[in-house]
């Protein structure tokens, strides 16, 4: 292959450690509230947000941003753009600079290196701007530090995609042909190069590697974007729902495993909901885009995965509520019990205690024309048999309430 000066943008989803509360409503005053006091702590930061006063009318721009802010950084070896999302998540998006490529494993491990060096070496400026967010930002939306697991120490860089541009004039060029196929030999639709080639599509957007014709105005970019970030929130969604499942039928962390259950089942919901919500105000060509990447990627095995785990966690919780429910109506039998137990013995002594009395002091059955033959009878039994003849009696009506109740 003959050496092409290449121009690459790479795109990497990040875990960081921001996000805002579960269920946040965007059009509630607090969510304006929190992008306009982001906005004015650094210049760097652009606000993304939905248009009420033009919705769905503006045909060429979206009506709503799943971004929350964008934090741009100029650097000598490359342009990062740090898109915040609200969840933990950051896609980065680096252009570098051009460079001269002998080979397509040449150039994907030098954008690969290139990306992960700029990205660590601006991270603590990034988190040490997400932390002055948190601290500074008084809004109830924002979760604080406390409540994330994600690390500051380093970036946790999920992957490193490569998008190769290629200006119109350049696409019929034998070396740029030449690197085309290779690029794209190992995706999903590797004869797209051939059809870039000859001008009969502008992309190849499919797994990893990346063509892109250069165009004015392009929206390409902004949407593999917006891909990357949904897939990236639903792999994270099906890793927390395992993580409970894995405590509640392994570690046998059962209250524990509940929280973490019910959690992620709502956030992977609630995911999916702002996934479809936010495909109304997509314009029509970068809906349509959205929709083939997401489609090449599977996106619905992965959707109907969660909806499987989430089958599990609902029914491990149900299960869960039953076993309490189990364990309340045994508690309640051993309480009725203990309280028919000594009923009986109070109903026991005072037969005993009554008959004797009765016997001692003929007074008190001055009325009747003998004395009683009953309390007579229990007057003489020994007061020892007169409680194991309790215990018996409680014994036999639980025996009888065990067999109602087993039918």
């Amino acid at each position: 292959m003959q050496t092409f000066n290449a121009r690459v943008i790479t795109i990497a989803p990040l875990q960081i450690p921001f996000a805002l509360k579960t269920g946040v409503d965007t059009d509630s005053i607090h969510y304006r509230n929190l992008l306009s006091d982001i906005a004015d702590l650094d210049p760097a930061i652009q606000i993304s947000g939905r248009n009420d006063s033009e919705q769905y009318q503006n045909l060429k721009e979206d009506d709503d941003d799943a971004c929350l802010f964008r934090w741009q950084v100029e650097d000598k070896d490359g342009t990062l753009r740090f898109n915040v999302f609200q969840n933990q998540i950051a896609i980065v998006d680096t252009v570098l600079p051009e460079h001269l490529a002998d080979s397509v494993s040449e150039l994907e491990n030098t954008a690969k290196q290139q990306t992960r060096r700029l990205i660590e070496r601006h991270w603590p400026r990034f988190v040490e701007l997400l932390q002055t967010i948190q601290h500074r930002v008084k809004n109830p939306l924002l979760l604080r530090a406390g409540d994330m697991e994600t690390t500051t120490d380093e970036p946790q860089i999920h992957w490193i995609s490569r998008t190769l541009l290629v200006a119109p004039a350049e696409r019929a060029q034998p070396q740029v042909q030449s690197l085309m196929s290779e690029w794209l030999a190992e995706t999903q639709y590797p004869q797209h190069a051939a059809e870039i080639a000859r001008g009969e599509r502008d992309y190849s957007m499919t797994w990893l590697n990346y063509v892109l014709v250069e165009q004015q105005h392009d929206y390409h970019i902004d949407t593999m974007i917006l891909a990357q970030y949904y897939y990236t929130a639903q792999e994270n969604c099906l890793k927390q729902l395992k993580q409970a499942i894995s405590a509640t039928y392994i570690d046998g962390q059962l209250q524990t495993a509940e929280k973490q259950l019910s959690k992620s089942r709502v956030t992977t919901r609630l995911h999916l909901i702002d996934y479809h919500e936010q495909l109304k105000f997509l314009t029509r060509p970068k809906r349509r885009l959205l929709l083939e990447i997401l489609e090449s990627w599977e996106f619905g095995n992965l959707v109907e995965n969660s909806q499987r785990m989430i089958d599990v966690c609902s029914s491990r919780l149900e299960e869960a509520d039953h076993q309490r429910r189990e364990r309340s109506t045994v508690m309640t039998d051993l309480l009725l019990v203990t309280l028919s137990f000594f009923a009986v013995f109070e109903l026991s002594l005072y037969l005993v205690e009554f008959s004797r009395e009765m016997m001692s002091r003929p007074a008190l059955d001055y009325n009747d024309e003998s004395s009683s033959l009953f309390l007579g009878l229990i007057a003489g039994i020994d007061t020892d048999i007169m409680f194991g003849f309790g215990f018996l009696l409680t014994l036999g009506l639980v025996l009888i309430y065990k067999r109602i109740k087993s039918h």
